[in-house]
């Protein structure tokens, strides 16, 4: 009898214990969990506004779209048609002083193809001579020197110059030969930049490059 009320009075002490290690104080309830992102009061949020998904961003988008189109209209284009397949983007700004630029390297020569577009609001020009002479000064990163300027066969009902000139010196001397048309409002140069050294290789080149050349506007909107 002895024996079996201490094995209770043993039982019921173990569970005493395990009641106590089970229970927290009921003002930290929680105190060593780690907070989440959603349960931070003040916790980042991924955000997912975005034009794909947002009806306001989409309508911001359009407005974005049509001004394009319109400007787009507004300066037109001088480029190749059909143009070449050997080239390689270097460099672009399609905000350009109003108009744009792009670069390209033709494989297996060492020939830039350089197309500017940009307003002529900023020159300020008593002769055709100074116009053609502030366009190439605008455009070249050198001092540039022998430049020849001649009418040009290019099919527009505006005016367009054949124009060469030389930058650099030595075995750093670059020759560019270029298209120049000039609008009312914008002006386009169509240039290769050629390493003087592969000016005959590259003749034929820079011959098909100008007879595919083709100012475009597109339609109204």
């Amino acid at each position: 009898m002895k024996k079996l009320t201490a094995i209770l009075l043993t039982a019921a002490l173990l569970l005493a214990l395990t009641a106590c290690g089970s229970e927290q104080p009921a003002g930290n309830e929680g105190a060593n969990s780690t907070p989440t992102p959603a349960q931070g009061e003040n916790a980042p949020v991924e955000s997912t506004q975005t034009p794909q998904n947002t009806s306001d961003a989409g309508e911001g988008a359009e407005e974005g779209a049509e001004e394009g189109e319109e400007y787009l209209h507004e300066h037109g284009f001088l480029v190749q048609e059909p143009g070449f397949d050997n080239l390689t983007r270097v460099e672009s700004d399609e905000d350009f002083y109003g108009g744009y630029y792009y670069c390209d390297d033709v494989e297996g020569l060492p020939v830039k193809i350089n197309s500017y577009c940009f307003g002529t609001e900023f020159l300020d020009a008593e002769s055709i001579e100074e116009y053609i002479e502030q366009c190439v000064e605008f455009i070249s990163e050198f001092e540039y020197r022998e430049l020849s300027i001649e009418d040009s066969q290019f099919e527009t009902t505006f005016g367009a110059y054949q124009l060469s000139w030389l930058t650099g010196e030595n075995e750093d001397t670059n020759c560019w030969e270029a298209l120049l048309v000039g609008t009312d409002s914008y002006t386009y140069i169509y240039a290769f930049c050629i390493d003087a050294d592969f000016v005959e290789e590259a003749a034929e080149l820079v011959q098909e490059g100008f007879a595919q050349l083709q100012l475009i506007f597109p339609d109204e909107p």
